[in-house]
C-alpha cells in the first residue's frame, strides 16, 4: 500500500507546504492537487488581472453588449425573489447615511 502524500513542493517558490490546505484540488494532476500553492497562485492570477486589466474588461463589456436579454431577465427573476430582503437592505443603508449627515 502506498503512503499518503502530505506536502507538496510549489513549483513557484520552491517551497515545502501541506497539500490539503496550502493547495487547491486540481483533478487533472496526478496526486490530485495544484502544482502551485494557494499564495503563489493568487499572486499569479492578480499579476495576470493588471496585465490583462483592459482586455478583460473590453472582452466583459462584449459579452454583456451580446447577452442583455438574458441579464435583464435575470436580474428581473433575482429583484422578484428577493424585493423585500434588498428593499431591506436599502432602508439599512438609507438610514445610516441620514444618520451619519446628522453627526
Amino acid at each position: 500500500m502506498t503512503k499518503p502524500i502530505i506536502e507538496k513542493r510549489c513549483t513557484i517558490c520552491k517551497k515545502l507546504k501541506p497539500i490539503d490546505t496550502d493547495f487547491y484540488k486540481k483533478t487533472s494532476a496526478s496526486d490530485g492537487h495544484d502544482y502551485y500553492c494557494i499564495p503563489c497562485r493568487n499572486r499569479r492570477g492578480k499579476r495576470y488581472h493588471r496585465k490583462n486589466r483592459k482586455q478583460m474588461l473590453e472582452k466583459q463589456a462584449e459579452w454583456r453588449r451580446t447577452h442583455r436579454a438574458e441579464l435583464k431577465k435575470y436580474f428581473a427573476q433575482y429583484w422578484e425573489e428577493n424585493k423585500e430582503r434588498i428593499g431591506e437592505e436599502r432602508r439599512i443603508k438609507y438610514a445610516e447615511r441620514k444618520r451619519m449627515e446628522g453627526k
